[in-house]
């Protein structure tokens, strides 16, 4: 019992030392579709937009998160 308690927690040591040895290089830049979509301020749309969405629907904040850190996971993979 005590051996399978020690291998059980020598594997959430490992699993922890790996996830904090990822890196991910997607860095958010503020500005960054500046002169990118025919002069259009994207940045300001989506603000709107999600700012809009927000007051009508309390959930679009945790859900745009949760989205991001999905996204963001699959593709360091």
């Amino acid at each position: 019992m005590a051996n399978s308690k020690a291998v059980a927690f020598v594997a959430a040591i490992m699993f922890i030392i790996l996830n904090l040895t990822g890196h991910c290089y997607g860095e958010l830049q503020f500005g960054f579709y500046n002169g990118k979509c025919q002069n259009s301020d994207v940045e300001d749309i989506v603000r709107r937009t999600v700012v809009a969405k927000f007051f009508s629907d309390k959930t679009i904040a945790p859900a745009l998160i949760r989205m991001q850190f999905h996204d963001c996971f699959v593709n360091v993979s």
